[in-house]
Order: structure tokens, then C-alpha cells, then sequence
């Protein structure tokens, strides 16, 4: 999984993106829990970072040729994207809540795909990285992990060359995964079981 969220870093480097802003990962799960299954996330913080949702709110995000625009949207934020299955999310981390509406930070394009997309939003104090933020929680009817999904976050920049700069990423995260089959792939199952007790019988009949 490292290797993978590397691979998008790397990939970020040529946009002015590179900075870690928040990651996110998931802690555990899936747990049955009422209505599904439950995935709990952590929100880590980079220490060059901050979570500053005030500083977001002006002319402090990446612009063409390493300029800076104002923000939209603004905040301090991370985004799950594309959950199968999803039933709820809750935050219960103090200062962060669930927003109504998935955000994307302003350079990233939103991930094609199905399923429901959460955004978690921080409100709270200034807090410096490095930090773990725990309390994250998406329940969903799916009970596999899929370690290819997506997540979005922003935050802000506190190191010395961009200090105040409102930082946006995109990486690699676990998210929820139905393992029950596609109804394609029923259809087949039935039909080769269906198949093999033809096959079976005609047996018997050619032994009688």
C-alpha cells in the first residue's frame, strides 16, 4: 500500500503538489456493526503541515504556473471516494463533522466510478502536524477492502518555502469492497452447476 500512495506522490511532483497534506488511512474494518459493516479511518497530519480552515479562505490556493488563486473550495478537509454499499459516516474527532456534499480540492479531477463519496471537514483550532486524527467511520453493506480507492484532502502548508499555501493531494486508500458476485457472474455459476448435473445424470442413465 506505501508503495502505491508513493507511486502518486511521485506523480504529483511535476504539479507543485508534492507537500502530504492529510493522508488517510484506514485503521480497521470491516466490523459488523448495525446495518453492515464498519471501516474506521485515520486523518494523518504531515509535519510541514497544518490543519488552519481560516487560511483557506483566501488567495492561498495553487494557481497556473505556481501562482495562487482564491480557494474553491475552501477548508480543511479529506475526501473518500466511491463506496460501495455506503450507509453512514460519522465523525466523532473534535472539530470534524461529515459534510453534505463530496469536495474535491480545485487541481484534482474528481475519480470516475460508482458509489457514495464522503467528505470529512475539520472547523476546530489551528493544529500543527505531525498529528494522527482518529475517529472516522464509513458503514457499508460491502464486507471486503478494495486497497485501490481514492482519497482527496487539503490542508495548509507550514514549511518555510510555501508557508500559508492551502496544500491538495490525491492518493491511495483502502475503502470498502462487496465481495458478492456480480449478477453476471451468478448467471454463470448457475448455469455451469446446472451443466455439471446434466452431465451427472446422463452418466447415471448410461451406467444403469
Amino acid at each position: 500500500m506505501r508503495t502505491r500512495f508513493l507511486l502518486f506522490i511521485a506523480g504529483l511532483c511535476g504539479t507543485g503538489l508534492a507537500n502530504a497534506t492529510i493522508i488517510a488511512v484506514l485503521n480497521s474494518g470491516p466490523t459488523p456493526t448495525a446495518g453492515g459493516f464498519s471501516f474506521s479511518y485515520n486523518a494523518d497530519l504531515s509535519s510541514d503541515e497544518q490543519m488552519n480552515p481560516a487560511a483557506t479562505n483566501g488567495i492561498s490556493c495553487p494557481g497556473p504556473s505556481n501562482t495562487s488563486v482564491q480557494c474553491n473550495p475552501a477548508g480543511t478537509f479529506f475526501t473518500l471516494y466511491n463506496i460501495p454499499g455506503y450507509v453512514s459516516a460519522s465523525a466523532t474527532a473534535p472539530g470534524w463533522v461529515v459534510d453534505g456534499s463530496a469536495k474535491t480540492p480545485s487541481t484534482i479531477n474528481a475519480p470516475s466510478g460508482s458509489g457514495t463519496s464522503v467528505t470529512f471537514e475539520y472547523s476546530g483550532p489551528i493544529v500543527n502536524g505531525p498529528a494522527t486524527v482518529t475517529g472516522f467511520t464509513v458503514v457499508s453493506t460491502a464486507n471486503g477492502v478494495n486497497h485501490n480507492g481514492t482519497f482527496t484532502s487539503q490542508s495548509t502548508s507550514i514549511a518555510e518555502s510555501s508557508d500559508g499555501r492551502t496544500e491538495q493531494l490525491i492518493g491511495a486508500v483502502s475503502i470498502p469492497e462487496s465481495t458478492v458476485p456480480e449478477p453476471g457472474s451468478m448467471a454463470l455459476a448457475l448455469i455451469g452447476g446446472g451443466l455439471i448435473g446434466i452431465a451427472t445424470l446422463r452418466r447415471r442413465k448410461v451406467q444403469r
